[in-house]
C-alpha cells in the first residue's frame, strides 16, 4: 500500500510541475472524499494562453497573407480593366508609391494604389474575384520567356532549378514557393522577359 501511495505521490507531482510549466492544465483538489467542497488550485492558464498566443499569431499571419494577396489580386484585375500598358501600370506605381512592383508594396501602398485605381473608376468585384496565384504567375512568365527565345530549356524542371538557384531552396512544385520567394522569382523572370524582349528586337 505504501508503495502505491508513492507512485500515486510520484505522479501528482510529476501532473503538478507540468501544470506549472504550462504544459497542461491541471488542477489540484483537496477535500473529504464523497463531497462536493473540495478546494481545488487556480488552472493552469499558462497553456491555455500560450496556444492562444500562437493561434492568434499563426491566424493573422494567415490573414495577413490572404489579404495581400487579394488585394495584388485587385490591382493586377485594375490593371486589366483600365487597359495600362506595362510602361503605364510601372509610371502610377512609381508616381505613387515610389515602387516599380506590386510586389514590393506594403498594405499601404496596396491600398493607394487600389485608392487611385478607384477614383479612375475601377471597382474591384468580390463575388468574381479570384486570388492572385504566383504559381500560376511564374509559369506564365517561364512560359514567355521560352516564347521569345530567352531559355535554354523551358522544362518544368528546368523552372524548378531555376527557382531553387533563385530562392536558396528546392521545391518539388511551384505551388509549394512562399510568397515573399515567389516575389523575387517573379520579380527575376520579369527581368528575363525584358532582356529576352529586347534581345529578339535586336535580332530583328
Amino acid at each position: 500500500m505504501k508503495t502505491v501511495s508513492r507512485y500515486v505521490g510520484a505522479a501528482v507531482l510529476v501532473l503538478w510541475a507540468l501544470g506549472l510549466l504550462g504544459f497542461i492544465d491541471f488542477r489540484l483538489c483537496i477535500g473529504a472524499v464523497g463531497t462536493r467542497n473540495a478546494v481545488c488550485s487556480p488552472p493552469s492558464f499558462k497553456a491555455m494562453a500560450t496556444t492562444t498566443r500562437r493561434f492568434t499569431a499563426h491566424s493573422n499571419t494567415g490573414n495577413a497573407d490572404a489579404q495581400r494577396k487579394r488585394e495584388l489580386g485587385h490591382i493586377h484585375q485594375g490593371r486589366a480593366a483600365l487597359r495600362w500598358s506595362e510602361d503605364d501600370y510601372r509610371f502610377h506605381l512609381r508616381n505613387l508609391t515610389g515602387k516599380s512592383s506590386s510586389a514590393e508594396l506594403d498594405a499601404a501602398g496596396r491600398r493607394k494604389v487600389l485608392d487611385h485605381m478607384a477614383t479612375l473608376g475601377y471597382v474591384p468585384k468580390a463575388s468574381t474575384f479570384k486570388p492572385f496565384d504566383q504559381a500560376a504567375k511564374i509559369k506564365w512568365l517561364w512560359k514567355k520567356i521560352g516564347e521569345h527565345g530567352g531559355l535554354r530549356d523551358p522544362s518544368p524542371a528546368a523552372l524548378l532549378t531555376f527557382i531553387g538557384h533563385t530562392t536558396g531552396s528546392g521545391y518539388s512544385d511551384v505551388k509549394f514557393v512562399p510568397t515573399l520567394e515567389a516575389s523575387k522569382v517573379i520579380e527575376a523572370l520579369k527581368a528575363m522577359l525584358d532582356r529576352a524582349k529586347r534581345a529578339q528586337g535586336a535580332v530583328k
